[in-house]
């Protein structure tokens, strides 16, 4: 695992960004991270398009288990995609903290 292409983020400084935003940057974050660990992982996934399905109402649900996924094979800690998926439907910002 190819931990170098993981950015360490300020949680506070990402919390100013997405209010400066009006929200956009959570897209942004969204792509980063999953490509920051789909890199690591040494896959190549869609992230692109799951960044696209997050603008999606009932597509983004789909997005959001594939990053729970990804976090699951990523993380050594003990997290399961469907803690991270039930996260984003009940407490969104609880992923950040997570992720």
């Amino acid at each position: 695992m190819n931990t170098a292409v993981i950015k360490r983020r300020n949680l506070w400084l990402q919390v100013l960004w997405y209010i400066l935003s009006i929200g956009g940057y959570s897209l942004y974050w969204y792509y980063a991270t999953c490509k920051e660990m789909s890199q690591a992982k040494g896959r190549h996934d869609e992230v692109g398009l799951w960044t696209v399905l997050m603008c999606i109402p009932p597509l983004c649900l789909y997005s959001m288990y594939k990053q729970g996924e990804l976090y699951e094979d990523f993380s050594d800690v003990a997290v399961d995609r469907w803690v991270i998926f039930l996260f984003w439907i009940f407490f969104p910002p609880a992923v950040w903290f997570v992720i």
